[in-house]
């Protein structure tokens, strides 16, 4: 077996871009290490109008945001870049992240470079630009991260049983053990 140098899969990095795009996820809530501790973070994910070489639409993460309307949040200011305004007190209390899926906007991606791998960020973000036309939709194309994990973690369900089996020798199998906590609740450990 070869070993990439990265250790993960290649992929394809949007190329640097000004135009159109459109808001197709804003991941779960995930505890991330950051310069302030392990906290809950969650990403903004935009497609573009740029195509990879399979023909679907590229798609930008965001940085990494705490779910935060404080002023000196990223994601505080990540909206009022995006509304082209600072929010009110009642559209914050009111804001739901479900919102933004299909919200179009005008992106600046840039290219930067760590080491051999290239990344695709999002330097700017303004609101959609009458003069480019239609805001752009979603291609339906993109599936959304809780959505795969949903997908992803179904090869591992089994059926549910009342107990857990015992060996011959009496012994409980540990292999029958339900799971308690987390997202595998009620699966074998097995």
């Amino acid at each position: 077996m070869k070993i990439e140098k990265n250790g993960g899969a290649s992929f394809e990095t949007c190329p640097e871009y000004t135009g159109p795009g459109v808001c197709v996820d804003v991941t779960p809530l995930e505890k991330r290490d950051t310069k302030f501790g392990l906290k809950q973070c969650f990403r903004v994910v935009f497609e573009v109008v740029q195509k990879r070489s399979d023909g679907k639409p590229f798609a930008v993460w965001s940085q990494n945001f705490t779910p935060s309307s404080h002023e000196k949040s990223g994601f505080y200011k990540l909206m009022k870049g995006w509304s082209g305004r600072v929010l009110t007190e009642a559209e914050w209390s009111a804001f739901d992240t479900e919102q933004l899926i299909g919200r179009p906007a005008h992106l600046v991606i840039v290219n930067e470079r760590d080491g051999d791998n290239t990344f695709a960020n999002i330097a700017l973000i303004q609101p959609h630009k009458t003069s480019e036309g239609e805001p752009l939709k979603p291609s339906g194309t993109f599936v959304r991260k809780q959505d795969r994990e949903k997908q992803g973690s179904s090869y591992n369900r089994t059926e549910p049983s009342e107990a857990p089996a015992a060996t011959p020798a009496g012994d409980l199998d540990w292999t029958k053990t339900k799971v308690h906590v987390g997202k595998n609740v009620g699966h074998e450990l097995r």
